[in-house]
């Protein structure tokens, strides 16, 4: 039991630590973010705005 609470205790010490951020290796990595990543949001906001057109269209039609 003792061993469990052990395992526990720093589970959570793990858990519960605040990561360090370092700006100076986020911004590059932030510019060099892969070209997927870049196409993938914008096939996202292109099916978010399609939902959008279809949901204002169906409001049209059946108001109600």
């Amino acid at each position: 039991m003792l061993k469990n609470l052990i395992r526990a205790f720093l589970i959570f010490r793990l858990e519960l630590r605040q990561p360090s951020l370092d700006l100076e290796l986020f911004f590059p990595s932030w510019l060099h973010r892969p070209a997927i990543h870049i196409i993938l949001e914008e096939k996202k906001e292109e099916k978010e705005k399609q939902r959008e057109h279809l949901l204002l269209k169906l409001d049209e039609v059946y108001p109600f």
